[in-house]
């Protein structure tokens, strides 16, 4: 009786452990590695198996307007003046060929800046820089 009640005992204490472990946890992603590295305490899981586990990365193929419209959706439609932000990113996007987020350089935003500042103030195109850099950190923050 003593074994079972012993085991039940260790049982839960592992089970509490990860618990305060997994809140503590600030990403998916090390949620995701706290919960696989328990799995392989507890089960043996091989090690390679695990690093595969931790390396899969998400690969994000999504073009500018996609995040445009996202970035509204989730965060720009409580803005008051979301709908005109959002239709001003939708410009710089058209102007800059709808790239790829991820593949966006400093030297394509140069680019875009030189085509724009020949309509536009500097100020204008410094609060654009400003209006992208938003979108990205705010998708950033979402967790998007």
């Amino acid at each position: 009786m003593s074994t079972i009640i012993f085991i039940f005992l260790v049982i839960l204490l592992g089970f509490l452990t990860g618990q305060i472990l997994y809140r503590k946890a600030s990403t998916n992603l090390d949620k995701i590695k706290l919960f696989t590295t328990f799995l392989a305490m507890r089960f043996t899981i091989p090690l390679s198996v695990m690093l595969a586990i931790w390396s899969v990365e998400k690969v994000d193929h999504r073009c500018l307007d996609e995040l445009i419209e996202l970035w509204f959706n989730l965060h720009g439609q409580a803005l008051n003046d979301g709908k005109k932000r959002k239709n001003k990113l939708i410009a710089m996007s058209l102007m800059m060929r709808n790239p790829i987020a991820k593949n966006i350089t400093t030297s394509d935003f140069s680019k875009y800046r030189q085509l724009r500042i020949q309509d536009v103030s500097i100020k204008t195109a410094n609060n654009d820089q400003t209006y992208l850099n938003a979108l990205f950190n705010e998708l950033k923050r979402l967790g998007e």
